[in-house]
C-alpha cells in the first residue's frame, strides 16, 4: 500500500531552535488562517517542527502551548527549543509502505502526526491519519474494481471450463466406446488381483470369452487358478511367484483356461505388480489376450511342416537311393573293363555319385533338413575314397582332419564334398606313387560368420608347377575350379614338399 506523505513544501511548519515562542505562535496562526476552507490536508498549523541542519530536534503542537498556559509559565523570552517535545518516535523511509505499523504507533504513542526520517535523522515529511484514510479509500476502491474484474474473469473462465468439461465427458464416452470396441476386437481381457486379501476381478470381456456369468466367474485367486490346464498351472504359479520375487523383469506367459462349454483356450496373459513402502507386493493388474485361433493355426502349420518334413526326407532318401542305383551299376559295368583308363574314369564318376549320395544321406538321418554336419560327413567321405580305391598299403595313409563344428547348408555342402573329393582323390592316386606312405591334411576353418577356408594338402611328390596345364589335363582339376566359382570363391595353389589347395568363400544367409 502507498501511504500519502506530507513533505515540507506541503506547509510543513518547520522553525529552527532558536526561533522564539512568540514569532512561532504569530506563524501558527498565519497558517491557519492560510488554509481555512482546506480539507484535503491536516492542520499543519496545529504543529511545528523544530529542525537543526535539516535534523529533526522536536515537535511542538497546540497541546504544548496549552500545556504551557495552564502551568502560568511567562512566554516571553522563550524560544521553541525550551519547551519543545522531543521526538518520542519516528518513521523511516523504508517503513512508510507498512500501513498496519504506522497506526499501531500513532495509537500507542498517541500522535497525530508521524514524522519520516531518512538514515541520518533528516526529516522528509509527515504522515497524518487524513492521508491514511484517503489512500485506504483509494486502494479500497482499486480492490474492488479488481475484485470485479476477478469475478467477471472467474464467471467467464466457469463458463468456458463448462463447455469444455462437457466437451471432454463427450470425448471420454467416445474414447470409452472405441475402448471397449477395440478390446472386444482384440480379444483382450482385464483382471486385477488384491495379493493381500487374494481377491481378483475379472472384467465383463474376459468372462465373456470364456462364457461365465458374474456369479459364476472366480473371485479369489486360487478358485482362478483352479480353471488354468493342470499341464500349465505348475508354469503359471512359478512364473508369478518369480515376478513378485523379483528374479524376472516381466510377467508374460502362454497359457490354457478352461472356459464354461468345457473346451480350453490359449491366452497370453500379462501383469505389472504395485508395491507397498516396504517394497512388498500388495496389487497386481493385467490383461489377458485370447490367441486360440493363432496356436490353432500355429499348430495346424506344425502338423504341415512335420508333414513335409517327413515328405522331403523321404525324397532325399529316395536320392540317396537312386544315387547308389546308380554307383552299383557304374561298378558292375566297371567289372568288365580292361582298359585301366577307362576303368579310372568309372571309378571316378562312382566316387562323385557316393560324395553327393552321402549328402542326401546325412540330410535324411539329420533333424534339421536345412543344414548336415561337415564334420562327420568329410571323415566318412575320406574314409570311404581310401578304402574304394582298394589301396593295399592305405594303413600307411594318414588322414589328418581339423574340422570346425560347422553346418553348411546343400547348396553349399554338394559343391564341397565334390571338391574334397576330387582333391582327396588326386592326392590318394598321384601323391604316393613313389613311396609306401603319406600323410594328407583337410582343414576346414570358419574364420568369421559365414566365411570359410578348406585347406587340402598332402605331403606327396607334387604336380608340375604349371598348374594350368595340369588342371587342362585333369577333368577332376577342372570341375574343382568350376565348383568354386559357384561358390563364389577363391583358390590358391601351392607345390612346396607336397601340394596345398586353399579355397576360401562366404555362404549365403
Amino acid at each position: 500500500m502507498t501511504v500519502l506523505v506530507l513533505t515540507k513544501k506541503d506547509n510543513i511548519i518547520t522553525v529552527s531552535p532558536d526561533t522564539p515562542l512568540a514569532e512561532i505562535l504569530i506563524i501558527m496562526q498565519e497558517s491557519e488562517h492560510a488554509l481555512s476552507g482546506r480539507e484535503d490536508i491536516f492542520s499543519s498549523n496545529e504543529c511545528v517542527f523544530v529542525i537543526d541542519k535539516s535534523c529533526l530536534l522536536g515537535i511542538f503542537t497546540v497541546w504544548d502551548l496549552l500545556r504551557l498556559v495552564t502551568s502560568g509559565v511567562s512566554l516571553l523570552g522563550l524560544k521553541i527549543s525550551q519547551v519543545m517535545t522531543k521526538t518520542v518516535m519516528t518513521l523511516k523511509q523504508s517503513e512508510i509502505f507498512d500501513t498496519t505499523k504506522i497506526l499501531s504507533l500513532m495509537r500507542s504513542y498517541n500522535l497525530r502526526y508521524l514524522p519520516i526520517v531518512d538514515d541520518v535523522g533528516q526529516l522528509l515529511g509527515v504522515v497524518a491519519p487524513e492521508s491514511i484514510v484517503i489512500q485506504l479509500e483509494a486502494e479500497l476502491s482499486n480492490t474492488k474494481q479488481a475484485l470485479q474484474k476477478e469475478i467477471a474473469q472467474r464467471c467467464s473462465t466457469e463458463l468456458i471450463l463448462t463447455k469444455a468439461v462437457n466437451n471432454a465427458q463427450q470425448a471420454l464416452q467416445v474414447c470409452e466406446e472405441r475402448f471397449a470396441c477395440a478390446i472386444n476386437a482384440s480379444k483382450v481381457g482385464i483382471w486385477e488381483w488384491n495379493i493381500q486379501s487374494n481377491k481378483i476381478h475379472i472384467d465383463v470381456s474376459l468372462q465373456t470369452m470364456l462364457g461365465y456369468s458374474e456369479d459364476e466367474i472366480p473371485k479369489y485367486f486360487n478358485d482362478w487358478l483352479s480353471l488354468v490346464h493342470p499341464d500349465d498351472i505348475y508354469r503359471v504359479k512359478t512364473e508369478i511367484n518369480a515376478y513378485l520375487e523379483g528374479t524376472i523383469g516381466k510377467y508374460e506367459i502362454e497359457h490354457r483356461v478352461l472356459s464354461k462349454n468345457g473346451n480350453y483356450l490359449w491366452f497370453i496373459a500379462r501383469g505389472d505388480v504395485v508395491r507397498d513402502t516396504e517394497d512388498n507386493p500388495c496389487f497386481m493388474a493385467g490383461s489377458n489376450t485370447n490367441i486360440t485361433h493363432y496356436k490353432e493355426a500355429e499348430h495346424k502349420l506344425k502338423e504341415s511342416l512335420k508333414e513335409k518334413e517327413v515328405l522331403l526326407k523321404e525324397i532325399h532318401h529316395r536320392v540317396k537311393n537312386n544315387l547308389q542305383v546308380i554307383s552299383s551299376l557304374l561298378r558292375l559295368q566297371a567289372g568288365y573293363i580292361r582298359d585301366e583308363q577307362a576303368l579310372d574314369i568309372f571309378q571316378d564318376s562312382q566316387n562323385r555319385i557316393r560324395a553327393m549320395a552321402m549328402i542326401h544321406e546325412n540330410l535324411y538321418q539329420s533333424n534339421d533338413l536345412a543344414k548336415i554336419d561337415f564334420y562327420n560327413y568329410i571323415q566318412n567321405l575320406a574314409n570311404n575314397l581310401i578304402s574304394s580305391y582298394g589301396i593295399q598299403k592305405k594303413s600307411l595313409i594318414n588322414l589328418n582332419l581339423n574340422i570346425d563344428k560347422i553346418l553348411l547348408k546343400i547348396v553349399t555342402a554338394i559343391p564341397c564334398g565334390l571338391i574334397i573329393n576330387e582333391l582327396v582323390s588326386n592326392s590318394i592316386k598321384h601323391a604316393f606313387t613313389s613311396r609306401d606312405s603319406g600323410e594328407i591334411y583337410i582343414d576346414f576353418l570358419e574364420l568369421e560368420p559365414k566365411k570359410y577356408s578348406l585347406i587340402v594338402s598332402d605331403n606327396g611328390i607334387g604336380v608340375p608347377d604349371d598348374i594350368e596345364v595340369r588342371r587342362n589335363q585333369s577333368l577332376g582339376l577342372q570341375l574343382v575350379w568350376s565348383l568354386v566359382e559357384q561358390l563364389e570363391g577363391s583358390i590358391a595353389f601351392k607345390n612346396q614338399k607336397g601340394t596345398v589347395f586353399t579355397i576360401t568363400f562366404y555362404e549365403e544367409t
